[in-house]
């Protein structure tokens, strides 16, 4: 039972000896919430419990009055908090838990304004359970600067402070949502998008060249919200950051041979928006190689052995669309070497087929869901390593290989003409 609880805590619940200090002692080490099933409550297997999970606070029955204990608690663990008892949610207590998770704020009652700063500037967002300073402009600021989004939980005049609202975007641009007069100040939002372009969409800024391509180049996402869908600069800039921005193109950008390489090179799955017309070999090629799965737009090329190979090599998945190659060895076995589950595609056609059976015990490979190969895989590598065995000396890997009929071609002996 020891060497249980010594792996997981929680083994505990099935033990016949959760009386036993030894062994509760183990599974609290392991995992401190394994206190809930000890029958044996002192103060070293309560310490040692809440010193791997505070949590385990809860249950410490008598002990939750110990401040040893609790300190131990709240300093793993600021939420354990929320099992301390009230008379001993002194300032140092909550000062503790504040400092390990500003979130502790929650289960205090006690809030001066040293706990509070504690608490923001170690959870921004814990200025939600402090209403009374939401318009200290101080601990406001401490807020949004660990997380921009507590700009949400500042008084709605601090939301129209424009150093508060700068230093909220700067850390997280979605703040710009909550500072509706400030989203006409340039200054302001170019932070934000530099920040978090897609911020863009509530913006007036949508036909300023200058903010738009900040935005695609922080997220090409953004050109969706752009009046500059028909820019190739801008366009450019988008698809070179996130390809499948190439759906918010223009449709004559859409034809632009150059957009459209940039575009599936950086993610093949962008060949989903590209003009039929424009799907040549090239960029079907370049799509794949990016991403396997990206020959699912192209039903054209699904035949096309160099390019399904291309597809399989990045991603083994990608058989599943080329179903008319599926019975080709060189295809198969280069999809299940690059994703094993690739095997449901393969034609079954090739469990017997000695090639591809030989594949499938190169990459150590099993086939449960298909007997018959799987049997062939079993019987080939059983004889192959009763056959080594058997050998009277040992010999070099490409030896033995042709010895059990492997495919190697024998060398011919040289000999000298006289």
């Amino acid at each position: 039972m020891m060497e249980r609880v010594q792996q997981n805590g929680m083994a505990l619940e099935y033990s016949a000896f959760r009386g036993d200090k030894e062994v509760v002692m183990a599974a609290v080490q392991q995992e401190g919430y394994a206190l809930k099933f000890a029958k044996y409550h002192d103060k070293e297997v309560v310490m040692a419990a809440v010193q791997q999970n505070g949590l385990a606070l809860q249950f410490a029955d008598k002990l939750k009055h110990d401040r040893d204990v609790v300190m131990a608690a709240v300093h793993q663990n600021g939420s354990a908090l929320k099992y301390v008892p009230e008379p001993l949610k002194d300032r140092d207590v909550v000062m503790a838990a504040v400092h390990q998770n500003g979130r502790a704020l929650f289960f205090s009652t006690l809030q001066d304004r040293d706990i509070v700063m504690a608490a923001v500037k170690q959870q921004g967002c814990a200025l939600d359970y402090a209403p009374a300073f939401r318009g200290d402009r101080k601990i406001v600021m401490a807020a949004v600067k660990q997380d921009g989004w507590a700009l949400q939980f500042a008084s709605d005049a601090l939301k129209q402070d424009r150093e508060v609202v700068m230093a909220a975007v700067k850390q997280d641009g979605k703040a710009l949502l909550f500072a509706d007069e400030l989203q006409h100040d340039k200054e302001v939002v170019m932070s934000a998008v530099h920040q978090n372009g897609r911020v863009l969409r509530v913006t007036p800024f949508k036909n300023d060249k200058e903010v738009v391509m900040a935005a695609v180049q922080q997220n090409g996402q953004a050109l969706e919200y752009s009046a500059f869908q028909n820019d190739r600069e801008v366009v450019m800039t988008a698809v070179q950051e996130y390809g499948i921005a190439l759906e918010f193109a223009s449709n004559e950008l859409k034809h632009d041979r150059g957009v459209v390489m940039a575009a599936v090179q950086k993610n093949g799955s962008a060949l989903k928006y590209v003009p039929e017309p424009l799907k040549n070999r090239d960029v079907v090629m370049a799509a794949v190689k990016q991403n396997g799965l990206a020959l699912h737009y192209a039903p054209t090329f699904q035949t096309d052995k160099k390019v399904v190979m291309a597809a399989v090599q990045q991603d083994g998945w990608a058989l599943e669309f080329a179903p008319s190659l599926s019975a080709d060895i060189d295809v198969a076995c280069a999809a299940i070497q690059n994703a094993e589950e690739a095997l449901q595609f393969v034609d079954k056609s090739l469990d017997n087929n000695h090639d591809f059976i030989e594949c499938m015990i190169k990459h150590k490979i099993r086939a449960p869901d298909r007997p018959v190969l799987d049997a062939h895989i079993i019987k080939r590598v059983n004889f192959k390593q009763v056959a080594k065995r058997s050998l009277p000396q040992p010999l070099e890997e490409g030896i033995v290989s042709d010895f059990l009929g492997g495919s190697r071609k024998r060398r011919r002996r040289r000999t000298r003409k006289i």
